[in-house]
Parts: C-alpha cells; structure tokens; sequence
C-alpha cells in the first residue's frame, strides 16, 4: 500500500510562537503521545508545545516517517479515475506555486 501525507504548514500555536512559549493548557501532555511509543518522562502534566513538537519529531524519526509527508503542499482535489482504478491527486507546492497532479 503506498501513502502520503500532505502537510500545509505546523499548527498555528507552534507555527507563530517560539516552541518554549506555547502552552498547552486544556490537554494533558500524554495525551499527545502514541500508544506504541509512549512517553513517561513529560516534564509537566501540560507540557510546553515546543516538548510534544520534539516528541513527535522523534516517533516520525524512529519510524522514518518523514520520506511519506509532502511539507508546505496544498491539497486541491481528488478524482477517481475508473479507467485505472487509481486515484488523480492534485496539489500545490506552497514553496513554488507549482500545481502537480499524481496517480494513487
């Protein structure tokens, strides 16, 4: 099965403020962690973003995830294509404005 994850950008609260400065105060740091790669070592009950964004960075690393996330891609549409029983994607790179069409 092949995959891809397209990602537009990091989350608002992680994106416009340095990682120290976010707070995630409504939602307890674990439950941001995986359940086959689990953290006991949080700092904090409500962790800082900038702890779950390296938690997370390190679960994509361990498992190598990165080579399946298109970073900074807008997903504009999907159609299926009967013909080939495939599906035709087509995104936009926000790097370069360049709209690119693949087959799934």
């Amino acid at each position: 099965m092949r995959w891809v994850l397209i990602e537009q950008s990091l989350p608002a609260s992680w994106k416009n403020e340095p990682a120290d400065a976010s707070w995630c105060t409504d939602i307890p740091s674990h439950v941001y962690q995986f359940t086959f790669e689990s953290n006991p070592n949080w700092s904090r009950f409500y962790a800082k973003g900038g702890e779950i964004q390296e938690y997370l960075k390190d679960v994509a690393w361990k498992y190598d995830v990165e080579k399946y996330v298109r970073f900074r891609h807008y997903f504009q549409r999907a159609e299926w294509d009967e013909s080939i029983q495939q599906w035709r994607i087509e995104l936009t790179d926000l790097n370069t404005n360049k709209v690119s069409t693949s087959k799934i």
